[in-house]
């Protein structure tokens, strides 16, 4: 048969299928478009509730559109097409921007795709009219499938959902039906135009949404199956028989040909931009593709098979059926489910049917986006272009129930005929399946209302819905909006490590306010800049911290606030429930230079870290930033830059301290050690990084002026054991890099902020008041060092330069001195350089002497002139001393050694405990005796070596757990020191000996062991594991 009367007679067979459209089948469709509008535009501004940034892109870019007319690309548009920004810049010009219209546009976009579903497969399905048995019923065949899938659609949650929220991904459905729709009017009609206008939304939907690529993929699979589907059948079937008909694609070759080439001309624009920057089609796909190794996790083919499957189990196809339960992730409910499988079984059997053959692969084809970018399996909103043809599976499975129950009723009744003689009316195939029908939909019906009131009345109010849609973005912009100061400035940090720095564009979208506001990336390489550039004419810096954003973990390291803090000084903090606003005021001037030069150091610390370079100066406001003069109670900012020598095992920090000479700490910060982008600690860093380190050091209030030391420390994060400066032998663990002068505080402070243990107020002379002290919690101990902190205020001005010490007082002790004699606060700032006013904190180092008795003692301040004169005495607290039993005979122990330690300690010998049924652990006794009196407080140690000589476990203390401190012993004191050693039993058995010492914790130098003339023999002593000897006799 020639094509021509192929042709003719698939003309023929079109209109003898068509059929009248029946006012009930008009009332249905009324009905069913209905309910779907209802829940596609029911509190449409409300719920999703905020407002996603993905949907605010598409609102930005249609108000750019309106202002500045259209472009071919948006920022923040991915890889996708522009159409959506000027379908929605349509809907802004008639009902004007808001969240409403945007939502209420791509709800209005599923609607089309609803309606369209109802003529596409009545279009597509007409010439089943005439082989199922339908032609003399009361409705068609195509007509009540068409009815079915438009109800399907209309009623899913996966559908009404994502027509609710304001995603390029529903304009898919909206173009692509409409689409099909036309094909398949131009197939069965062969009239040019409906290919010409299928043609144009072909080309339309590849450029509002990247799953769109996929549309033109049904098609020429479709023809090109459909082809080879009739030449292998064709020789099979009989002359009649509809197989016999040439393939669509030779009757149709050149309207086919003109759609391809009206769609191609049409998109050209989209492909010319993508050839002149083939970034911004490419970036997008590879962040969600499974190539993407954030998302395949270096299991990159296996990725891809999960997501395969992941995505056929949210259809129903999966081996979990065979354990008795559903798949874990249905993208239908159950019903739908199991006619969607028999829809598919069905539709595979007549795959030999075009319309058959073009739903399953109008499904199996757009469902392969969400395959590719398996960030979520199933991804609803990439697989959304599937819709259309999983809903007509699902019809066809319904109408195969429906005739298998009527075929069924048919076969019982003919039956019962035959058997009882009596005549019996048949049922008729459309009641029989009108009943089907509103059957399965009845018993869907309870699950479908749960899905709706989860939706409508649950889900808007959970943590997920409201992060997921960004509430906190539209509180944000609300209260943003409320700044009316035209010359302050909202910095809104983006935390590289979350992977994507966009802005928020919900932000950008609802804000309405005067102050200006800039997104601030916190990369070292342009933040700087970035701030300047936002602060230049600002008077009123706001930072945003925020609380419910995956950017909540923001400039970890500080360096938006240690740069607003050189330019201006911090007032206050405004917290909400999703955020919080730091506010700062400026006060260095309207254009910030840059940051000040770093001095060069070759500092290292452990052969592992090294200072490259640093630099430090004053964040008060009060002069120059880059001077190091600095007031009482304010700022310091220090900026380091550090590079690791070589791979290590753990995470390291950095001390920061501002001290006296005497090491009294008045300012301190430690931080731990991050690298740009990632903010990871030092145990990720390759060998050869670099990064900088932002401090902003506050000095304690009452500081008294003068020169005090700026020192660096560097300590593992795990143990907080410091690592050694290379330059002092081992035996320093802080660098000093420079000094610092404090001046007088710019304002006094307040009492609060002094931070007092005791507040007293007791005036020692008539121009000098004690306003209170700071020191030593709890009892003391013999020989316990400790540092009291008094802070005085003068009322007048001294007339003379004071003196002042402390005292342990009590009846039966008298008054036992712990401290000498000082200046009030120091050497460099005499009381006689003070003025009226003054509030100043001094230092005093005191020592509990060593001989002193438990008991209740009185802590005394007593003040003197220059001469020693007292002039004053006060009562700062009561305080309880506790010693301990001291004992000076020799105990009984398992093994003595008789080790000299610098002259200072004595190693007499130990007992050693294995683990049995009354110790879990095993447990070392050190005894030691003082040989003299010791001034230092030495940290003793028990490490556990196995044949190697390497560490297995250690334990490190103060003797006795800190009750017991050296600089209490008495000349002759025997001490005993208790070890528990938490070494795991497995390891138990590689232990093989263990060495023992003494060192000072501030220097980690170890006390020397001597022989006999003194001469050093080591500074451990070495002792074997293994079972002891009888205990020796006390002498």
């Amino acid at each position: 048969m020639s094509l021509q009367g192929s042709f003719v007679l698939k003309q023929k067979a079109f209109s003898e299928a068509r059929t009248r459209t029946t006012w009930w089948e008009i009332v249905i469709l009324i009905v069913i478009i209905s309910f779907a509008v209802f829940l596609r535009y029911y509190k449409i501004d409300e719920i999703p509730p905020g407002f996603n940034s993905d949907e605010a892109v598409g609102a930005v870019g249609a108000v750019e559109t309106l202002r500045s007319g259209v472009r071919l690309y948006y920022e923040g548009q991915g890889g996708g097409g522009a159409l959506g920004f000027y379908i929605v810049a349509l809907a802004f010009a008639l009902f004007g921007p808001s969240i409403a219209t945007i939502r209420g546009t791509a709800a209005f976009a599923g609607m089309v795709s609803i309606i369209a579903s109802y003529f596409f497969v009545r279009e597509a399905f007409r010439a089943g009219n005439r082989q199922a048995g339908w032609a003399d019923n009361h409705i068609a065949w195509p007509s009540l499938l068409a009815l079915v899938t438009t109800l399907a659609m209309a009623t899913s949650s996966w559908h009404f959902q994502s027509s609710r929220i304001a995603f390029a991904a529903i304009g898919v459905p909206f173009l692509q039906v409409p689409a099909f729709f036309f094909l398949w009017r131009g197939l069965n009609t062969g009239r040019t135009r409906h290919f010409i206008l299928s043609g144009i939304l072909l080309a339309m939907v590849a450029f509002i949404y990247m799953s769109g690529v996929f549309v033109p993929l049904v098609f020429l699979s479709f023809f090109v199956l459909e082809y080879f589907i009739r030449m292998v059948k064709r020789p099979l079937s009989s002359q009649q028989s509809p197989e016999k008909q040439a393939p669509l694609l030779k009757i149709h070759f050149r309207n086919v040909l003109l759609c391809a080439v009206v769609a191609f001309v049409c998109v050209l624009p989209m492909l010319y931009l993508y050839a002149s920057a083939p970034d911004l089609a490419l970036h997008r796909a590879q962040q969600a593709l499974f190539t993407n190794p954030l998302i395949n996790k270096g299991d990159l083919w296996g990725t891809l098979w999960r997501s395969w499957w992941g995505n056929l189990a949210a259809f129903g196809l999966s081996l979990s059926w065979l354990t008795g339960q559903a798949p874990g992730n249905l993208i239908m409910p159950i019903p739908l489910t199991l006619l969607f499988i028999i829809g598919l079984a069905v539709s595979i059997g007549r795959a030999h049917r075009p319309p058959y053959l073009f739903s399953l692969l109008s499904w199996l084809i757009m469902i392969i986006p969400s395959v590719l970018s398996p960030d979520s399996i199933p991804h609803s909103a990439r697989a959304l272009g599937a819709a259309i043809g999983a809903y007509t599976l699902v019809a066809v499975g319904m109408l195969t129930v429906a005739e298998l129950v009527y075929r069924l009723l048919r076969t019982v009744i003919d039956w019962l005929i035959r058997r009882t003689d009596v005549r019996r009316d048949r049922p008729t195939r459309t009641w029989v399946t009108a009943i089907v029908v509103c059957g399965i939909w009845l018993g869907t019906a309870p699950t479908l209302y749960a899905s709706y009131h989860y939706y409508f009345a649950v889900w808007p109010y959970t943590n997920d819905a409201q992060a997921a849609f960004h509430l906190y973005a539209v509180q944000l912009a609300a209260e943003m909006s409320k700044e009316t100061n035209p010359r302050a400035v909202f910095l809104l940090p983006r935390d590289t490590a979350a992977g994507d720095v966009n802005p928020n564009y919900t932000v950008i979208f609802l804000y309405t306010g005067r102050a200006g506001y800039a997104w601030v990336i916190d990369d070292e390489r342009t933040i700087e800049q970035t701030i300047n550039e936002a602060l230049a004419g600002r008077d009123t810096a706001h930072v945003v911290r925020w609380k419910a954003s995956k950017h909540t973990g923001a400039d970890p390291k500080e360096i938006i606030r240690y740069y607003l803090e050189k330019r201006g000084h911090y007032v206050g903090t405004r917290r909400f429930e999703f955020f919080d606003f730091e506010t700062y005021r400026l006060e260095r001037g309207d254009a910030p230079g840059p940051d000040e030069a770093l001095q060069a150091t070759a500092l290292t610390f452990g052969d592992v870290l090294q200072i490259v370079g640093y630099a430090y100066g004053d964040a008060s406001g009060a002069g120059p930033a880059w001077e190091t003069v600095v007031p009482a109670g304010d700022l310091m900012w220090a900026r380091l830059r550090v590079r690791l020598l070589r791979e290590i095992a753990d995470d390291l920090k950095l001390s920061l301290t501002v001290s006296d000479q005497a090491g009294h700490i008045i300012g301190q910060i430690d931080k731990l050690l991050l690298n740009n982008i990632f903010h990871l600690g030092t145990s990720r860093w390759s060998p050869g990084t670099e990064t900088d380190v932002y401090f902003l050091v506050p000095l304690l209030p009452a500081t008294a002026p003068g020169r005090y030391q700026v020192n660096l420390a560097a300590y593992r994060a795990s143990d907080q054991v410091r690592l050694p400066v290379m330059d002092s032998g081992g035996r320093s663990r802080v660098a000093q890099l420079g000094e610092l002068t404090v001046q007088r505080g710019l304002v006094a402070p307040k009492v609060d902020a002094l931070h007092l243990t005791h507040t007293l107020y007791q005036e020692l002379t008539p121009e000098l008041v004690l306003l209170g002290f700071s020191g030593p919690q709890g009892d003391l101990r013999p020989g316990a060092r400790g540092t009291w902190a008094l802070v005085w205020h003068a009322s007048g001005r001294p007339v003379q330069d004071y003196y002042a010490n402390l005292w342990l007082s009590s009846p039966e002790d008298g008054m036992r001195p712990i401290s000498t004699a000082l200046p009030l606060a120091g050497l460099e700032f005499p009381t006689s350089e003070w003025v009226q006013g003054d509030t100043v904190r001094g230092w005093f180092d005191g020592q509990v002497p060593r001989d002193i008795s438990s008991g209740e003692y009185c802590l005394v301040v007593s003040l003197s002139d220059e001469r020693g004169h007292t002039l004053a005495e006060a009562e700062l607290s009561h305080v309880r001393v506790v010693s301990w039993t001291r004992r000076f005979d020799l105990p009984a122990m398992q093994r003595p050694i008789g080790a000299n330690f610098g002259n200072q300690l004595e190693l007499l010998g130990y007992d050693l405990n294995l683990p049995d049924g009354q110790r879990a652990s095993p447990e070392v006794v050190l005894y030691w005796r003082a040989m003299s009196p010791m001034e230092l407080s030495y940290t003793t140690f028990v490490h556990v070596l196995d044949r190697e000589g390497r560490v297995i476990v250690q334990v490190d203390h103060l003797p006795g757990d800190g009750e017991f401190p050296t600089t209490g012993w008495l000349t002759g004191e025997v001490i005993s020191d208790r070890f528990v050693i938490p070494v795991p039993l497995d390891q138990l058995t590689s232990a093989h000996q263990i060495e023992i010492g003494a060192y000072n914790l501030d220097t980690m130098e170890r006390l020397p062991v001597l022989d006999r003339t003194g001469g050093i023999q080591d500074t451990r002593v070495l002792v074997p594991i293994n079972p002891p000897p009888k205990q020796m006799d006390e002498p």
